[in-house]
Order: C-alpha cells, then structure tokens, then sequence
C-alpha cells in the first residue's frame, strides 16, 4: 500500500469517525457523556499550534467547561462547538495558562447575544477573576450598547463564585465536588495561605 493510499484512507475514517458538536434544533439531545480535551499545552509561553489548558465535558447534550486557558475559543469553534450554549464553567486554579482565554471567551459569548447567565466557579480569587475580565471588556461593552448591537449590559451575564472544597454545583446531570490538590500549597505564616487554592473536580 502506497503512502498517499495510506493517508488517503486514515483521512477518510477520521473524518468519518470525528464527533460532531453542531447538532440541528430538531434532534433530541445526546444522552452520551464525551470528555473532550480542548488544550493541552501546559505553562504559560503560547504555543503556534496548541491551544492551553482545557477540557469539555458534555453530558446528556449539556456542556461544562473545565478551565479556558488561551486560545479556548478558537478551538471549540474549530471543533463546531456552539460556544454560546455554555452556561457553566470550572476553574481549577489561578494560573494563567488555565484562565487566558477566559476573558475572550465570556466577551465572545456576550457578543454572540447570549443573555442568560453564565456561571463559573473556581477556588477563592474567581469572583474578582471574573469582575476583572468583565471590566476589561466593559470598554467594548459601552460601545457595542450605545451602537444599538447589544441592549443586556455583560455584568448582567457572567457571575463568578468563590468555592470551598466539598459540593460545589448539582443539576440534573451532574453532582460536582471540589477536591484541593497539591498542584501549589502555602504554609501557613506564608502571606498566600489559604488565598490561593488549586482543585480537582
């Protein structure tokens, strides 16, 4: 078997065998649980053709977001993702290769007319992580509300939420615990101590 044939045929199979995320109104939601790793790249130094820390966890055709370091956003939308239809997000912790593109990703959101809240949560700091990103784009923000483009103000959208380990979000398909890891850990005459927390979900 030629190469060309070889590549030809694994072409072929990939795309025949890739997950579709863009699923029309009329087909009932998927009741499958798809972990999907939307970055890997770890540390903070970007990375031409790696997008940084990320997962999707799908369950019964709702979507969590587990981290949203930078370039997030342009691989869900690479991946057919409806990024609009997220309504929950994780934060494991504060670094920034794990909250880049957080940001982006909220303003992107809100552009895209979502007006439903989006919560995320995170250890302590994720209140103000997100108060700061929504001021950041509160500049575009105004324009795009006095231009007539958007009429909900994006501090009306996305609510960040300090959590302690233990329970930490339930719905109707999925009961979520928080777990501190030994990712970093502060002692206690540090300054840091029980300022900055990492988690496991």
């Amino acid at each position: 078997m030629t190469r060309a044939l070889m590549l030809s045929i694994l072409t072929t199979l990939a795309a025949v065998t890739a997950p579709s995320f863009a699923q029309p109104a009329s087909k009932p939601p998927n009741s499958a649980t798809r972990l999907v790793t939307v970055g890997t790249a770890g540390g903070p130094a970007p990375r031409p053709k790696r997008a940084q820390s990320s997962n999707l966890l799908v369950v019964n055709g709702t979507p969590y977001l587990i981290d949203a370091g930078d370039g997030t956003g342009r691989r869900l939308v690479k991946m057919k993702f409806d990024f609009r239809s997220l309504s929950t997000i994780f934060v494991t912790h504060g670094h920034n290769d794990h909250t880049g593109g957080l940001g982006y990703l909220l303003s992107a959101q809100w552009i895209s007319q979502r007006t439903q809240p989006i919560h995320i949560y995170g250890p302590p700091k994720t209140e103000d992580l997100v108060k700061a990103a929504v001021q950041y784009f509160g500049f575009d923000s105004e324009i795009r509300i006095a231009d007539g483009s958007r009429t909900v103000p994006i501090d009306n959208v996305f609510f960040g939420h300090d959590v302690a380990p233990g329970m930490v979000s339930q719905d109707a398909n999925v009961k979520v615990t928080a777990v501190e890891n030994s990712h970093f850990h502060f002692p206690n005459e540090s300054a840091a101590f029980g300022k900055h927390k990492s988690y496991s979900y």
